[in-house]
């Protein structure tokens, strides 16, 4: 098959990204021709991978509509057998809904920061411009199938703009276990912690995700008084509102930012328990590496990776909005379960999120609805 994939950023950081590169890598390996759309390309060349640059400038709002116009017009010009777009396009025969569903970003948004943030979200045209390209996704006549990575991101969907079930597939995110695996704590353990003068006994908590607010990172400082926990956070954002936050609090020396990095297993193995406690998020791939790792896991119940959490046994889920003593008990319990049993419970739940798995029911859905099978 000549498949499209449609990406804004096609790069090796970032879950999302991580996701489209390593699906059109795999589609390659099977012996398609994969054609990347997108505005931005850090990735290493690949025979039977080609790239199509897409220039789309200015602010958000002008650049989502430009990029959707930008990749309408390439494959108007190519002859793809199937288009598979992982943003709101134009174009697109399959959309995988790996963001999520803007919309319903908005409302928890709305509920967690109050009534005042709903009405500016209403007029923000950033907002407005995500709204209008999802609203015409989803009615789009060309659509023929929505790829899921979670019940919760169909659920949203199907209760925002009315798509029948039959129209979604929920497959799982894969996970490379050759990278992410429990034998990662006697590997990286002593080495990280001194690379980062930390004590070999001392309690660590790491969080793992780009976009700080969206993923709870201001609601996991604020419980870590109550704690224990020394935290490390890893993600791209701006660091100086939460450093200031911090450093308020007292806890200069008991949160460390770490940046973006593409190191992660080693983080996972230096610390004792993940912590993500997202406004929202359909998976969250952090999630399932640190799980695969043999960390427990504390979440808010309203995001895809609360599916594989199982209270009490693997991990804890938090109720939304985020309590920050809520938060600070979930974590303390954590820290005194069971590791041999959370590795054990960790390893039965991650069964689904295999990457053979994932390309095969994602090719199935390709020749379902090019109707080759």
């Amino acid at each position: 098959m000549k498949l499209a994939l449609i990406r804004q950023r096609y790069t090796d950081f970032g879950g999302a990204e991580l996701y489209v590169s390593r699906l059109a890598g795999l589609l390659v390996e099977r012996g398609h021709q994969v054609h990347v759309i997108a505005r931005e390309w850090k990735a290493e060349p690949q025979e039977g991978l080609f790239f199509h640059a897409v220039t789309a400038a200015g602010p958000t709002f002008v650049r989502l509509k430009a990029f959707a116009r930008a990749a309408a017009r390439i494959v108007a010009a190519e002859n793809f057998d199937l288009v598979h777009s992982f943003e709101r396009t134009y174009c697109q025969d399959v959309f995988r809904a790996g963001d999520g569903c803007h919309r319903e970003w908005l409302d928890r948004r709305a509920r967690a920061a109050g009534i005042g943030r709903r009405r500016l979200d209403r007029i923000n045209p950033r907002h407005r411009a995500f709204l209008e390209l999802e609203t015409r996704l989803f009615t789009s006549p060309r659509l023929k199938k929505v790829i899921v990575n979670s019940q919760q991101g169909r659920d949203e969907i199907i209760r925002h703009y009315g798509l029948s079930p039959e129209m979604f597939r929920v497959i799982y995110n894969g996970l490379d276990r050759r990278r992410f695996h429990p034998g990662l704590r006697d590997r990286f353990r002593e080495e990280v912690r001194a690379e980062l003068k930390l004590e070999a006994d001392e309690p660590i908590a790491l969080f793992v995700g780009s976009g700080f607010a969206r993923k709870g990172l201001a609601e996991l400082i604020y419980a870590l008084p109550r704690t224990k926990v020394k935290l490390l956070a890893a993600g791209k954002d701006k660091i100086e509102p939460y450093l200031k936050m911090a450093r308020r609090l007292g806890l200069a020396d008991r949160v460390l930012f770490l940046g973006p990095r593409t190191d992660v297993d080693r983080l996972y193995g230096a610390a004792d328990l993940f912590l993500l406690p997202s406004w929202y998020d359909p998976f969250a791939n952090a999630c399932l590496e640190a799980m695969a790792a043999g960390l427990p896991i504390v979440t808010t119940a309203e995001t895809g990776a609360a599916e594989v959490v199982q209270s009490g046994l693997n991990g804890f889920i938090l109720s939304f909005p985020v309590r920050p003593d809520e938060l600070a008990e979930k974590i303390e319990l954590a820290l005194n379960l069971d590791p041999s049993s959370v590795i054990t419970a960790n390893q039965r739940l991650l069964t689904p999120f295999d990457w053979t798995e994932n390309l095969n029911q994602t090719l199935q859905v390709y020749q379902e609805i090019l109707g080759r099978i």
